[in-house]
């Protein structure tokens, strides 16, 4: 399989954290591209638990797999091979950087951030290891009123064991990726 080739332009970067950087890839998919730093397991649980939250009906960015990528090389960026999340790109605006801190609508942010953190509680009821949680991992598009999730690097699975096809906990399987 050919790398998925990035271009590092800034017009093509979605965000930028401690794991990775996102970079859009069309306009329909963005690929996670973690730091030489990180391990590989890393990229692994967040496609994982995306799914696995996917599965159970949790309004998240869909992940489609991991895939070989070219990131090319630019000022600030070196050119190198790694391996990229690639998922959908969410419809809307960022809850923390455009709600709360561009438009400033503390009303809007507080309500959202309320629909964000209840979801976040459902999940931690439903087994999941939440961590890095909060408005700046998630979605609103104003024009539906939907909330969604991405950025599962930081979370974990009871147990770790879980079966990618179903989204369903195992017991004594160690499961890794194709």
């Amino acid at each position: 399989m050919d790398p998925i080739r990035i271009d590092t332009g800034k017009r093509n970067v979605l965000g930028e954290g401690k794991h990775g950087v996102v970079y859009r890839l069309e306009d329909r998919y963005a690929v996670k591209v973690h730091h030489p730093h990180v391990a590989p397991e890393v990229l692994a649980r967040d496609y994982l638990v995306g799914l696995a939250l996917q599965g159970r009906g949790y309004p998240v960015a869909k992940p489609f797999g991991t895939r070989p990528v070219k990131v090319l090389g630019s000022e600030s960026v070196e050119e190198r091979y790694a391996t990229g999340l690639l998922t959908q790109i969410l419809p809307g605006v960022n809850i923390k950087k455009e709600v709360l801190l561009a438009c400033k609508d503390r009303r809007l942010h507080d309500e959202l951030e309320q629909r964000v953190f209840e979801l976040l509680i459902k999940a931690k009821d439903r087994g999941f290891g939440v961590r890095d949680e909060g408005t700046h991992n998630a979605m609103y598009d104003p024009l539906t009123g939907g909330v969604h999730l991405f950025d599962f690097a930081s979370w974990g699975l009871i147990g770790e064991l879980l079966d990618p096809e179903t989204g369903t906990f195992l017991n004594n399987k160690v499961i890794r990726l194709k």
